[in-house]
């Protein structure tokens, strides 16, 4: 049997940068109404879900196993979620079992129990 592993995380969108456009010039006047502002976001990850992603994916490399990350900040991943009862993040779910404190050798275990 495949070992299944799923990992739950959050991202959080963060403003990159803000700025207005400049104002459209017809030729005789300037349109403000034309401006707009424009928002640039970036996705992150806080340094709990980095360190479990990591974590997974070194073990995923050394042991050739494949894993799935979903997103709980997403409506698709909020209800995965909400589903296997996911409260808080970073999750990992090893073969249906779930581990919240994650650490290398836990993450083995569970992957070599069977």
């Amino acid at each position: 049997m495949s070992n299944q592993v799923e990992v739950y995380v959050r991202k959080k969108r963060q403003i990159v940068r803000q700025y207005v456009t400049p104002p459209v010039w017809d030729g005789i006047q300037h349109h403000a109404c034309m401006s707009k502002q424009v928002t640039e976001y970036e996705d992150v990850l806080s340094s709990e879900d980095k360190k479990a992603l990591e974590t997974v994916d070194q073990l995923a490399t050394q042991e050739i196993l494949s894993f799935k990350v979903y997103n709980v900040a997403s409506s698709t991943g909020k209800i995965r979620a909400a589903l296997r009862g996911i409260t808080k993040t970073p999750t990992v779910i090893v073969n249906g079992e779930k581990i919240e404190n994650l650490t290398i050798e836990l993450l083995r275990n569970k992957l070599h129990r069977q």
